[in-house]
């Protein structure tokens, strides 16, 4: 299946999005060359929704290409090559069919650009907001209120004009809850009408995660959202404090910051997933919470974790930290490292910081359960 176009948009870390010399040569076809088309690219290549939607795939991921903050590229590219790969597996003409959603190879692959433009016009919200939001509103129009939401309140620096702006778009979602639901904003410290939900950082944070976590939408978080606005930070953070908290909206921040804190995150996920299960739903909150402070530690907000306190971890974590201190050490140089050529804070700053958030973050991973 790998065949030459297949292998030459692979190696640039591209699908239906390749390089503008490999164009097709009519406005009206997909962003790639349909010369040599794999079975599923020539359905792209024939359709001219798909051709659409390719173009439209192409021009969002380009407006992700960098990382929203420091220098360098976003991970975008690995997460272009995954769907790449997936795609081309999973809606192959000798595959799709096992799929019980799909009645046609096309409605495969409708449903793949469908999920990776959504992921893709959520990360270039910020960098192209007009496109992002066309394929917003079409994709997933129920959260298309929630997303324009928060581009204008993250973007609009003086607070009158943010609350005029933005109080009077979230409105209707107020005005159309049931008495359940607007118990659930009230009952988790949630504001009560659009104008509380934009009167500060935490409560806008909480407007958000409360209306997706009530009204079963998808949002995710635009990584460059916590770069404008620090302040929303907070809602990567617990909020129901039981096993709801694990629903609540992500981000994108590991595909949008640069790769080269891959190694760091990598270890951090690995801690969490080895440190001891301490049962019970109060460890969802505390992996919440752990999730917070390593987007604050990629992005570098020492005010996140400026007030933190250690737990004691007993024996397990000692063990631990005793065992892994070389694997801890590398993570540490990684994070720092990351700080010095992406973000370029001064060394001193950054093997400072890069050591306290990742003691922080083993510390929390031991201590799920507080």
């Amino acid at each position: 299946m790998k065949n030459g176009l297949y292998a030459l948009t692979l190696a640039f870390g591209l699908m239906f999005a390749a390089a503008p010399h490999a164009r097709a040569q009519t406005a009206q076809g997909p962003s790639f060359n349909c010369a040599g088309a794999t079975d599923v690219d020539a359905v792209a290549c024939k359709d001219a929704k798909l051709s659409a939607d390719d173009r439209r795939l192409t021009a969002l991921y380009t407006a992700t290409r960098a990382a929203v903050i420091g220098t360098g590229p976003s991970q975008q590219q690995v997460w272009q090559r995954k769907w790449l790969k997936d795609t081309h597996t999973e809606c192959a003409a000798a595959a799709w069919a096992r799929h019980a959603a799909y009645k046609t190879q096309r409605d495969c692959i409708a449903d793949a650009y469908n999920t990776r433009l959504g992921e893709l016009a959520t990360a270039a919200l910020f960098a192209d907001p007009a496109d992002a939001m066309a394929v917003i509103r079409e994709t997933t129009p129920a959260d298309a209120a929630i997303y324009e939401a928060i581009y204008q309140y993250a973007t609009i620096d003086d607070a009158r004009a943010r609350a005029a702006k933005v109080a009077p778009m979230i409105a209707p979602i107020f005005a159309g809850l049931g008495a359940d639901h607007k118990t659930a904003f009230t009952d988790n410290g949630g504001p009560a009408n659009a104008a509380e939900a934009v009167a500060s950082d935490e409560a806008f944070g909480t407007f958000v995660n409360v209306t997706d976590s009530e009204l079963e939408h998808g949002v995710s978080w635009p990584c460059a959202t916590f770069v404008k606005r620090p302040g929303l930070l907070a809602a990567l953070g617990p909020l129901y404090g039981s096993t709801r908290d694990n629903s609540l909206p992500g981000s994108d921040c590991d595909e949008m910051t640069a790769p080269d804190e891959a190694a760091f995150s990598d270890f951090m996920m690995a801690t969490l997933q080895n440190a001891p299960d301490c049962g019970g739903t109060i460890r969802f909150a505390g992996g919440r919470e752990f999730y917070r402070m390593r987007i604050a530690a990629l992005l570098h907000r020492p005010e996140q974790w400026a007030k933190f306190k250690p737990s004691d971890g007993g024996k397990p974590e000692s063990t631990f930290r005793r065992k892994r201190a070389a694997d801890i050490a590398r993570a540490q140089a990684a994070l720092a490292a990351y700080y010095v050529q992406i973000l370029h804070l001064d060394t001193a700053t950054a093997h400072r910081d890069a050591g306290k958030i990742t003691d922080i973050l083993i510390n929390q991973a031991y201590n799920l359960c507080g």
